[in-house]
This record gives structure tokens, C-alpha cells and sequence, in this order.
């Protein structure tokens, strides 16, 4: 809100590594669609130049999408989502890292740990993370999102509320611990933090 002239308007976040692979191509052809009272905000890298110059080709000419590629320290990194409305979760492609990306996606959790409403496209566990846990919707792709995104506005308080309480059974430290029990078994002793 301080860097750009966002105004009173909602914050779409597409954060981590911009790429075709994680939607951003999709998401960007789906802006000029989108309800005028929501912004896109990419944050994050565009490691490819080609595909950097385009996106920045894009943005110059839109009063609706706004690109940081400033770079924050740990301390800062949760003051990106906690200023946002919409948290966007997308991948796609045929590699099968891409495809099955849902569940290792950290942009996911930091929605979830912060009370962002997420929008995730339908790939293989997104559905069950999303929408079962309460915490926005799936859609089966990007030109859904002018559609999704009033949905989304409408139900917020309790895509919030839901994100904020089931975000502790997805923390890393405590979904950690049964792998680390298991591979203290497995050394038959216990390791310490500096070993792990």
C-alpha cells in the first residue's frame, strides 16, 4: 500500500518464483477481466530475461498490476501477506514436480499462518487443501479468476478465520518432528540441532 497507488482497492498476491510454470503468464492475460476494485501484485524473482522483459512490458502499460522484485530480509518476509487479500497458489505444466506442487508450495502455508484467502488452481492435493480446510477456492484455471475473485471478497472473514486456525497443523517444526524421531531410531541416538 505505500509503494504503489493501490488506494482502497484488494490486494491479489503472486509472490516466490514468477514463472510460467507457476501461472504467471495466466494470471496476468486474466487482469484486464478482473473486477475493477482488485489489484495484482506480483512479488517475488523472474529469473528468465525474456520472460522478465515481457512481464515488465505488461505491467508498464496496466493501472491493475504492480511487480516488486525487491528483495526482504526473514524478519520482513510476513508484512507481504499480511497486507494482502488474495493469496494466489498456481502451477502449471506436465513436470511432475510442477503437477504435484500443492502440498510443497510455502507461499501456501505463509497464506494460511497470516489469514490470506488463497486461490489455487486444480491440480493433485490443492482441492483437499484449500477448499477442505476452509481457506478459498479452487479454480480450474486463471481465466476463473475474474469470477473467483467477488467470491473470495464476499467470504473473506471466514476464509481468514479458517486459514488462521488450521495453519498449526501444517507448521513445519511440528510436521518435522515424526521425521526427525524416525531418523534418531534409525541412528539409534538422539541428534542434535547443530547435527540435523
Amino acid at each position: 500500500h505505500e509503494r504503489f497507488p493501490i488506494g482502497e482497492r484488494m490486494i491479489v498476491l503472486a509472490t516466490g518464483s514468477l514463472l510460467r510454470e507457476t501461472g504467471i503468464e495466466d494470471i496476468l492475460a486474466s487482469t484486464p477481466y478482473w473486477p475493477r476494485n482488485f489489484v495484482l501484485v506480483l512479488h517475488g524473482w523472474l529469473p528468465f530475461p525474456d520472460f522478465r522483459d515481457a512481464v515488465k512490458d505488461f505491467v508498464a502499460g496496466r493501472d491493475n498490476v504492480f511487480l516488486s522484485e525487491a528483495i526482504l530480509p526473514p524478519e520482513e518476509k510476513f508484512q507481504v501477506f499480511q497486507g494482502t487479500d488474495v493469496g494466489l497458489v498456481f502451477f502449471t505444466g506436465t513436470d511432475v514436480n510442477i503437477h504435484y506442487a500443492a502440498g510443497s508450495a510455502g507461499k501456501l502455508y505463509d497464506c494460511m499462518r497470516c489469514g490470506v484467502p488463497i486461490i489455487g488452481n486444480d491440480i493433485p492435493g490443492m482441492r483437499d487443501l484449500v477448499e477442505g480446510n476452509g481457506c478459498g477456492l479452487v479454480v480450474p484455471d486463471a481465466e476463473a479468476l475474474p469470477r473467483a475473485l467477488p467470491q473470495i471478497a464476499r467470504r473473506r472473514d471466514l476464509f481468514r478465520k479458517n486459514c488462521l486456525q488450521v495453519f498449526p497443523r501444517y507448521e513445519f517444526s511440528r510436521c518435522y518432528a515424526p521425521l526427525l524421531r524416525m531418523t534418531e531410531k534409525m541412528v539409534g541416538g538422539r541428534l542434535s540441532q547443530k547435527q540435523v
